[in-house]
């Protein structure tokens, strides 16, 4: 398969990855089930339970990535960090690792179902990686598509909350009416059976449902988007043969002194 191909091949997996949690989480609101708000008060837990730990949990990833990678790679862990890149800097992350897998991006994308196995792997939880959230809230992920190096074409990926601000107005089109709605994830169309939309409706007019507003508790870290890799530094990781790079561009001024911080703790040269 040509790269192009292979390329719209894993698009379409995150896009239905995220119109799949869509659907899951109108089907709740229809159903009254609510497990979302379990899923976003966990996230807040892990926040606040795995302060100061993200390069660790970085690092921790990444290893196990190493690890599992195959005997011919280098199994390097690189981090760099970009004091120039937006506003206050990016972390970058980048193995030697095994790429990113369907099963890889269903565990970093669902809290705490891991793809690692405990007994080759130092973490397993599946939930480490929501570390970075204290420094930055819009992480992406860019790894190539197999054993061939020399370019990110395989899964390529970000959260952002944005996600979540930008589905009020289909999330009203809903309440009057719409049975088809075009979500903001560029083109992708998110369809409900006429008997689901409308129970929807029901339960939201009936229970007096605010549905934009319980969309606000829907975590955007459920929700990947494809992202392209572009810039200096993800050409030059692709070039050097690297299998994976995590990107976090950091969110404030605060964060990027934490980072720097936590990088000179883990090598103090």
């Amino acid at each position: 398969m040509n790269s192009s191909g292979t390329r719209s091949t894993f698009t379409s997996e995150i896009f239905d990855k995220t119109t799949g949690v869509i659907r899951t989480f109108l089907a709740e609101i229809a159903n009254g089930s609510r497990q979302y708000l379990t899923i976003h008060n966990l996230t807040e837990q892990i926040e606040h339970q795995y302060h100061g730990r993200f390069v660790i949990e970085l690092l921790q990833n990444a290893h196990d990535a190493v690890q599992a990678a195959p005997e011919a790679a280098l199994r390097r862990v690189e981090f760099v960090f970009d004091p120039s890149a937006g506003s206050y800097g990016a972390l970058y992350i980048a193995n030697d690792g095994r790429s990113f897998r369907r099963e890889d991006l269903h565990a970093l994308s669902n809290l705490g179902q891991s793809s690692k196995n405990p007994r080759e792997s130092i973490g397993n939880k599946g939930i480490g990686f929501r570390s970075v959230l204290e420094v930055c809230d819009a992480p992406e992920i860019y790894s190539c598509a197999g054993a061939t190096r020399g370019c990110f074409d395989g899964y390529c990926f970000r959260f952002t909350p944005e996600i979540i601000k930008a589905s009020s107005t289909v999330l009203t089109q809903l309440l009057e009416g719409a049975d088809s709605l075009n979500w903001p994830l560029g083109d992708q169309t998110v369809e409900l059976d006429d008997f689901r939309a409308q129970h929807v409706r029901s339960r939201c007019h009936a229970d007096g449902v605010d549905l934009v507003g319980e969309f606000q508790h829907l975590s955007p870290y459920l929700l990947p988007l494809p992202s392209s890799p572009t810039g200096e530094r993800l050409e030059d990781f692709a070039r050097r043969g690297f299998a994976t790079v995590v990107r976090l561009p950091l969110l404030s001024e605060e964060a990027r002194t934490m980072t720097v911080a936590r990088l000179r703790e883990l090598d103090p040269d």
